[in-house]
């Protein structure tokens, strides 16, 4: 309990002064403050008469000079500065949680009592006490107490903040008894926040948290009780309603997944299987929702950024289609084609033709062109020998016969296909002989790009250039297309004429066509070839920031690139962009997984660790990239391979499932390492795996026949996988 008299009367604390209550302070507080503001105003009065009768001054006093003026430092009313020291002394001693509690209450309950008559603000008052009911919760959290009848007391006194609420939230989900029950209430605790805030003025005053690595936002407080409302409407049976969920956002829009994620670890209330069913339930809402034949469909696979999230849109066309018994309308097939085509997707456009033929549908020409396109172009014929090129040709011009019988007429994109195939297959006769039968069409930019692909695709590299120029001139506007301009760069490349590859990028920019992921991989191999041969460093950031494609790739086109540098064993230029990408995409599993590869294969197994180390920690802790760590290591290093191994089966959630034991199994089998493969056998027959995959069972068949016999568990788990 706090000496509030002497709190008013500004004296030090006595040790051997009884506390007086609160009530009786209240009822004297009045008389104290008279007696002590007359005393003190008639001493002032004193002190200022007597020096002015004593000395008169006997030198005239100098002309006054203007000096700026100080600051105005506010003022604290002594009473608010008297009652917090103690309170916040109180709090950081030793005293027991429930006194400091108790002195807490009096102290702002004593205040707010007197606050009209002292003229303390509103502001003045929460600013003051914030920081005190923050540090006194934090106690209360780190001593396991009651944090309700703390944030109730805050509420009830004014003093609240929405991370008080905030925390008390993250705690209720940490109770795994009475979900349902656990939901409702921080429901019922948002509802109580919403009346709070708007009954009280809450300046947007900063809060210390308890943990310095996470910085408190008011998102934070939303994204739990979504995450409530949902798991209730799950729990409960309920219908799911985007209108109610968007109450508990300002801005009107619900937060992403990783966005609740990343908050619920914040507060170290993430459940895996609970999450999971957060999302799947949101996920197969979403999905109940959509029409998989609608415009907005169509603009989602428009804007698909790469191939990755193209097989996710078409893998969720399908199941909503199977599930309500829909057919896939020709349009939303033909967006995918051509989509997969720009990805150089080639296998996938044919397969989503055969799915249109397979519904009944009788192909439109633009489902035929997309085709035509995809038999016949440079990525298809560049690893080609001269007899089977010669059989896509053939199957080509048969194609050409089928549309015609179908009836169907060509039209431009049919005749540009039909000119850029004859060309790239390096007959430039049939192709003019086309393009001069069906004049009436007219020859667009594709059948243009088309001749310059050819052309270039078969070393015509000065006819190319010209033929570019000329279409430039003609007045139609033309651009050649991110295609046209990789094949010119690849092909200087190839010959090393790095002046050459620059000379295109000055071009590119110029006339606006931006880079794809094979453009940034060439020019940054050129890059740093060239940097290299000269004997001077390369700095990708800088380089980078010159190339307006790179703006605009996500993690996944990214990753590509880095694919790209890897394929091309250039570990030098991996690492710099690998650099670049870590402070762009930290969490990035794509980015990760692709460099730690890089290193295990061709560059610093140590380096592959501490990306190792960084993926477990910062990312995820999952069998993938114990895998890929294994499977690598096994090439440079069997041995600590096996390491990897056994600290994989003490790693928690990431134990060794069947494409571990396939990726060590096949490994050992084949360098028949009998002693390896036995040890690897029994760990097996012990494990609790209950599925065998595809491809494990095909070695242990191996295993069993050759080297030693399996023991009865992995029999019996190999019969029912084939089940």
């Amino acid at each position: 309990m706090l000496p509030y008299r002497q709190c008013v009367n500004s004296c030090k604390i006595a040790s051997q002064l009884s506390r007086p209550s609160v009530r009786l302070v209240a009822s004297q507080i009045g008389v104290h403050v008279r007696s002590h503001s007359t005393q003190a105003a008639a001493a002032a009065a004193a002190a200022v008469k007597e020096p002015v009768q004593a000395a008169k001054p006997t030198v005239k006093p100098q002309q006054k000079q203007t000096k700026p003026a100080a600051p105005k430092v506010k003022k604290v009313n002594h009473k608010l500065n008297d009652v917090t020291k103690q309170i916040k002394q109180t709090i950081e001693s030793n005293t027991d949680l429930t006194e400091s509690k108790e002195i807490f209450e009096e102290g702002i309950a004593f205040l707010r009592e007197v606050q009209h008559e002292e003229y303390i603000s509103d502001r003045d008052l929460y600013n003051s006490f914030l920081p005190l009911a923050t540090e006194l919760f934090s106690r209360a959290k780190k001593e396991g107490a009651d944090l309700e009848q703390f944030l109730t007391m805050f509420v009830k006194y004014r003093v609240a903040h929405q991370y008080h609420f905030t925390e008390v939230a993250a705690n209720l989900l940490k109770n795994e008894d009475g979900k349902q029950a656990i939901y409702q209430k921080i429901i019922q605790l948002w509802v109580t926040f919403i009346e709070y805030d708007k009954l009280n003025y809450i300046p947007n005053a900063y809060v210390k948290t308890e943990d310095s690595r996470v910085r408190y936002n008011k998102y934070q407080l939303p994204n739990l009780v979504y995450y409530a409302y949902v798991l209730s409407c799950l729990l409960q049976n309920l219908p799911y309603s985007e209108k109610d969920a968007l109450r508990f956002f300002e801005a009107k829009k619900v937060p992403f997944y990783n966005e609740v994620k990343t908050t619920l670890a914040n507060y170290h209330v993430f459940n895996r299987l609970e999450f999971e069913k957060f999302r799947d339930f949101l996920e197969n809402d979403r999905k109940d929702k959509i029409d998989p034949n609608s415009v907005f469909m169509l603009n989602r696979i428009n804007r698909a950024t790469d191939r990755k999230l193209l097989d996710v849109i078409y893998t969720e066309i399908a199941e909503v289609c199977e599930k309500r018994d829909l057919k896939i309308e020709e349009r939303i097939m033909v967006a995918l084609m051509e989509k997969y085509f720009y990805y150089d997707e080639y296998d996938q456009v044919f397969s989503m033709f055969q799915n249109i033929m397979k519904s009944g549908i009788s192909p439109s020409i633009d489902a035929w062109n997309l085709v035509l396109r995809a038999m016949i172009n440079p990525n298809r014929f560049i690893n080609a020998t001269p007899e089977q090129k010669e059989e896509y040709m053939q199957k080509f011009e048969r194609t050409l016969k089928t549309i015609q019988a179908s009836g169907l007429k060509y039209n431009v994109n049919t005749l540009s296909s039909i000119i850029s195939a004859y060309s790239i297959a390096g007959k430039f006769d049939i192709a003019e002989d086309y393009a001069k039968q069906y004049a009436s069409l007219g020859i667009n930019d594709e059948a243009k790009d088309g001749i310059l692909r050819g052309l270039i695709f078969n070393d015509k590299i000065s006819e190319a250039e010209a033929k570019m120029q000329e279409y430039i001139k003609d007045g139609t506007n033309y651009k050649p297309n991110v295609g046209v301009m990789n094949d010119f760069l690849n092909y200087y490349f190839r010959k090393q004429n790095y002046n050459a590859i620059f000379g295109i990028n000055d071009f590119m920019k110029q006339h606006g066509i931006e880079e794809n992921v094979v453009t940034l991989t060439t020019m940054i191999n050129a890059y740093f070839k060239y940097l290299v041969s000269i004997g001077k460093s390369p700095n990708l950031g800088d380089f980078l920031q010159t190339l307006k494609g790179a703006k605009s790739l996500n993690e996944h086109s990214f990753a590509s690139v880095l694919n790209g540098l890897i394929s091309s064993a250039n570990i030098d230029a991996a690492r710099q962009l690998y650099k670049v990408l870590k402070r762009k995409f930290p969490r990035s599993a794509w980015i990760q997984s692709n460099m730690l590869t890089a290193e295990v294969t061709l560059g610093d197994i140590s380096a592959a660790e501490q990306i190792f180390i960084h993926y477990i920690t910062k990312i995820r802790n999952d069998p993938i990239i114990w895998n890929t760590m294994l499977r690598n290591l096994l090439v440079r290093d069997e041995n600590k391979a096996l390491e990897y191994y056994e600290k994989m089966k003490q790693a928690g959630e990431s134990k060794p499932n069947e494409y571990t034991y396939y990726f060590l199994l096949d490994y050992f089998y084949k360098k028949h390492n009998k002693e390896v493969v036995q040890k690897l056998i029994t760990d097996l027959s012990n494990s609790s795996l209950t599925t065998y995959g595809t491809k494990l069972p095909a070695v242990l068949s191996k295993i069993h026949k050759r080297i030693v016999e399996l023991p009865s568990p992995i029999l019996v788990q190999m019969k029912q996988n084939n089940l």
